[in-house]
C-alpha cells in the first residue's frame, strides 16, 4: 500500500470523534469512507480485533469497581474493564500485570465466544511478552 493522507474539514466542521476515527483509519490502514470502509475493527499488535474490544471506545471504568464483589456490573462489563486496564498496562510494557488482568477477563467470558477468543489472544501475547510461555 502506498502512503495515504486524510483531508480534514475546516476546524469546527468535524467533531473530535470523527477526527480521531480518521486518524485511526490511517494508523490501522483502514479505508477511510466509501466501499470497504469499516471502523468496527482495529489492528493491535498485528491482529485485527473488534473496536469495542481494543479500540479507543473501550470503557474507562475503574478496575476497582469490577473487582468489588458487591458490584452490580455484569460479568461482561467486568471483563471489559479488566481487558481495558490490561491493554493500558500492555502498552506501557507491564506484561505480567497485563496478563493477570487478561486472565481475569478470560475467566468471566466464555472462551467459545468471539470476545473470549480475542481476550485469550491478548492473554497469550502478554504471557509471551512477559516470558511466561
Amino acid at each position: 500500500t502506498g502512503a495515504r493522507s486524510i483531508q480534514l474539514r475546516a476546524r469546527g466542521d468535524l467533531d473530535i470523534d470523527e477526527e480521531m476515527a480518521q486518524v485511526e483509519d490511517l494508523a490501522f490502514e483502514r479505508p477511510a469512507g466509501g466501499e470497504g470502509s469499516t471502523r468496527e475493527k482495529v489492528k493491535m499488535f498485528g491482529v485485527w480485533l473488534d473496536a469495542d474490544v481494543a479500540g479507543r471506545q473501550v470503557s474507562q471504568r475503574e478496575v476497582e469497581a469490577a473487582s468489588d464483589p458487591s458490584s452490580e456490573l455484569s460479568d461482561d462489563d467486568k471483563a471489559e474493564i479488566f481487558f481495558a486496564e490490561g491493554t493500558r498496562l500492555m502498552k506501557r510494557g507491564e506484561f505480567a500485570s497485563a496478563a493477570a488482568l487478561y486472565e481475569r477477563a478470560v475467566q468471566l467470558v466464555s472462551a467459545k465466544t468471539r470476545r473470549g477468543g480475542e481476550y485469550t489472544l491478548w492473554l497469550a501475547q502478554a504471557m509471551h511478552a512477559a516470558g511466561d510461555e
